[in-house]
């Protein structure tokens, strides 16, 4: 193997011009371009950079192995060249410029070129131009979740240095495409698009997916992933017409059926996301989330044994799920059986440290079973954790009545309140505090705004009629009652 002539080093060279950089007008420098679209300066030095592997590349192959034009020739000779610049360019790659295959931590070419190490579509991009370079018929081919090259005679999976003839890619891949060349950037705003998901700037993603689609519209992970930013987003409208249009044009994608699931979840419309889980699941019978998600639905409906068995399988696929415990000991809690969820609460604890849910729940449970000093190490954990928690407030608040303490309690209520003020129990049970500590004007204004803000509610109306009788105002303790008995019935 002939050694290049350069190797990937550090960018320290001085910035080129505009004319120079863009001399060759390669897919992989426009890419970059759009990568870093926001920094021009360095969109510029690794265009140059990568336009000179792409010519260092193509110089050396042509050079060394290929004396002829490789589609001059008969077809059996022309075969063999195609054959033979796979190999070259696989193993050049390879051995000269310690590039290491796997995924791409940024997403992104000029990332790929800075750390040496490319997933499927960085290399596609790379081997695609220094085909064109070399005058080799070329195109990639997008199928879902993947990408690589395609040539007259062969398909080339870049990341695996693997190639089979052409005509079995429809055997193998059923759904794909190969991308026309004004298309071929719409894998560039995907994988940005995907880059500002993970970092939470969803108009922008959003803006990038948009982009893609309209490059190309059957670019079913580009509808399934806009679809995951409306579902961070909570457009759940949105998100369900994304995942229709991915599952359209990929009715195989077991993830965008499980993402609908939980779309479908968050709507409360319980049998519509089982039933998106039982289409995930048969598409991968050991699609650890559909399990879950599947459980998590069952419970919603109050199906806690039918819950179980979903997190048994999903703990037994996945023994490290930390969620899968927490969820089946809300089972388990929601059935009576207070040790079984402790148990579990244990274990969800045991795998994540911080886990402020796993805190809360066992919490609550030791609560259930009268140990109130144990809810209370617990519920201060979760709320270490998280100190937005409004639930460990109020059921802090609530441990401390049971225990008799009243100030406390109506410290940690306040806590509640705080963060929601619009939570009538919060208020009931404040109000509460306040009727034991015989303060009861305030526990009037409390009892005042629970009604306020929940009419409904029976508890209210029992314990501001009790706190009239202590003032000696009977009418309006009578007339409380008679709504609390109407509300019970």
């Amino acid at each position: 193997m002939t050694l290049m002539s350069k190797k990937l080093e550090t960018f320290t060279e001085s910035i080129p011009t505009t004319d120079d950089t863009l001399k060759m007008r390669t897919e992989g420098s426009k890419r970059i371009l759009l990568e870093l679209k926001e920094d021009p300066k360095k969109a510029l030095v690794y265009a140059k950079k990568y336009n000179e592997l792409v010519s260092d590349i193509a110089s050396i192959i042509k050079s060394e192995y290929l004396n002829k034009p490789i589609m001059s020739g008969t077809a059996a000779e022309r075969k063999e060249r195609e054959e033979q610049f796979i190999n070259e360019v696989w193993g050049m790659m390879i051995s000269n410029l310690d590039i290491k295959y796997g995924k791409s931590k940024s997403g992104f070419l000029y990332g790929a070129l800075e750390r040496g190490i490319f997933d499927c579509d960085t290399s596609s991009f790379l081997v695609y131009d220094v085909a064109k370079e070399l005058g080799i018929n070329i195109e990639i081919v997008k199928v879902p979740k993947h990408a690589f090259v395609k040539m007259d005679n062969f398909c080339f999976e870049t990341t695996g240095g693997i190639y089979a003839p052409t005509n079995l890619l429809s055997s193998a891949y059923p759904i794909n495409q190969i991308l026309k060349e004004d298309q071929i950037q719409s894998i560039t705003y995907s994988c940005r698009g995907d880059v500002y998901f993970s970092k939470g700037e969803y108009d922008k993603a959003i803006r990038d997916y948009n982009r893609a689609i309209e490059l190309n519209p059957k670019d079913a992970d580009a509808y399934s992933n806009r679809g995951n930013v409306y579902l961070k987003k909570e457009d759940h409208n949105k998100a369900i017409e994304d995942y229709n249009k991915a599952i359209e044009l990929n009715p195989k994608d077991a993830e965008a059926y499980c993402a609908r699931g939980i779309v479908y979840f968050r709507k409360g419309e319980y049998d519509k996301a089982i039933g998106n889980y039982n289409r995930a699941i048969e598409l991968n019978p050991k699609y650890v989330d559909a399990y879950s998600g599947r459980g998590t639905a069952y419970g919603a409906k109050g199906n806690y044994d039918k819950a179980i068995e979903e997190f048994n399988k999903t703990i037994e696929l996945n023994p490290e799920f930390a969620d899968a415990y927490n969820n089946r000991g809300y089972c388990y809690f929601s059935k009576g059986d207070y040790d079984k969820a402790i148990e579990d609460y244990n274990k969800a604890i045991e795998l994540n440290t911080k886990f402020a849910s796993a805190y809360y729940y066992r919490g609550i449970a030791y609560e259930a079973k009268g140990n109130y000093d144990k809810a209370i190490d617990d519920l201060i954990k979760a709320i270490e954790l998280n100190p937005k928690y409004g639930d460990a407030y109020f059921n802090l608040g609530y441990t401390y009545n049971h225990k008799g303490k009243y100030d406390e309690g109506i410290k940690y209520y306040t806590k509640a309140i705080e963060l929601n003020p619009k939570d009538a129990d919060a208020y009931n049970n404040r109000g509460e505090s306040y009727f034991y500590k015989r303060d009861y004007n305030k526990a009037i204004e409390d009892y005042n705004k629970s009604i306020e803000l929940d009419p409904t509610n029976a508890s209210p109306y029992d314990g501001r009629s009790n706190t009239y009788e202590k003032l000696g105002k009977t009418e309006l303790a009578k007339k409380d009652r008679e709504m609390y008995k109407k509300l019970k019935q």
